[in-house]
């Protein structure tokens, strides 16, 4: 089954058009592929499937590497030389050129692909993404913060522009937003900042919220920290 999301994207001449993206149901490592495999009750067990994998992805990368294309049922695969090159007498240099894997769907998975299920999911609102915050006084992750002393919240899409309503705002237990007004880093990543000396009390539990636009957007996102923090 594949999920799948349509989004707007905005073009280079400025106009909309809708795309449709792919929602992966996880990440699979090689262990975990060898997990399914043993579901197959294969000759040999786990031990043998990870002899054969093993040397299977040594053929295949050194066979690469000696300038051969590969074909499998899988995929096919082959390397290409990228970047310019002033003339023809010109060679090969590392920084300006590369050599670029390439890959397409072999024959059986192409297949395979004639057939998937799809099914559309909703489209979700795009917000900042705090995932925590530190104080610097205290020296703890996630669960205080000090009147006047400095904070440094990571996550992505934190980043705070100048739109009315942009801000960092810590949230009291009445619903009372006390705007974070001294910023000393504002990164999609980071911002670091600090704490207002007034409107907290101590031993209070707040909430830190990041109300930003985000890129190709003209809606506010609203986005909080999980936890609650305790005003030290």
């Amino acid at each position: 089954m594949i999920q799948f999301v349509i989004r707007l994207f905005r073009t280079a001449a400025n106009t909309n058009r809708y795309v449709g993206q792919a929602r992966p149901m996880g990440t699979l490592t090689l262990d975990q592929i060898i997990d399914r495999m043993m579901e197959r009750d294969p000759i040999g067990g786990r031990p043998a499937a990870l002899a054969v994998l093993n040397n299977f992805f040594a053929v295949c990368q050194d066979r690469l590497a000696e300038g051969y294309n590969l074909t499998t049922p899988l995929v096919n695969m082959s390397l290409a030389v990228r970047g310019s090159f002033d003339g023809p007498d010109d060679g090969f240099q590392a920084g300006r050129n590369s050599v670029h894997f390439n890959a397409t769907a072999g024959v059986a998975l192409s297949k395979a692909l004639e057939s998937v299920h799809v099914e559309k999911l909703e489209a979700q609102t795009r917000t900042g993404n705090a995932t925590q915050v530190v104080d610097v006084t205290s020296g703890t992750t996630s669960t205080t913060l000090t009147k006047s002393g400095m904070a440094r919240l990571t996550g992505n899409r934190l980043k705070i522009g100048a739109a009315a309503g942009e801000g960092l705002f810590l949230i009291l237990p009445n619903g009372t937003a006390v705007a974070v007004t001294q910023l000393a880093v504002n990164k999609p990543s980071e911002l670091v900042f600090q704490v207002p000396s007034i409107g907290l009390t101590v031993g209070q539990v707040v909430h830190i919220e990041i109300r930003n636009l985000l890129s190709g957007s003209n809606t506010l996102r609203v986005a909080r920290l999980p936890q609650g923090l305790t005003v030290a």
